[in-house]
């Protein structure tokens, strides 16, 4: 055996989902954004930031009109990091970090979140649960 190939690994299947649903939000891929998305998808973001509404909602129509109801300036381009991921065939998380100018002030602020994702037999997204965390204020 040679001690001196690198090994292969794959990312579940789950995380790969979660990862491609996460960038097409933060790039602003609506269309495969949706495409990700199961026809039941149940969704919720929870935070303490002022103007990062809470949400919690079900269906396709429901996330996308959330989703593009934030403002251009919600996440700075270049900002978005993805440091951590973890997840199987059904279950992802997401640890991202970002940069955002939605602040009572309108200063740039960073941010962490962590999106939790449960994906269906179709490898959809199935329910997504996002925490955001202000790093600095």
């Amino acid at each position: 055996m040679n001690n001196n190939v690198a090994e292969i690994k794959t990312e579940p299947k789950a995380v790969t989902v979660a990862r491609a649903h996460a960038e097409a939000l933060y790039r602003g891929d609506s269309a495969k954004m949706k495409g990700l998305l199961a026809e039941d998808v149940h969704y919720t973001v929870l935070n303490t930031v002022p103007n990062f509404p809470g949400l919690d909602s079900t269906g396709i129509e429901n996330f996308m009109r959330d989703v593009l109801s934030a403002p251009p300036d919600a996440f700075v381009p270049g900002s978005v990091k993805i440091i951590q991921s973890i997840g199987d065939d059904q279950r992802a998380l997401l640890v991202v970090t970002f940069e955002s100018n939605m602040t009572p002030d309108g200063t740039k602020s960073k941010f962490v979140a962590a999106r939790h994702y449960l994906i269906n037999e179709k490898g959809k997204v199935k329910t997504e649960q996002v925490i955001i965390f202000p790093l600095s204020s």
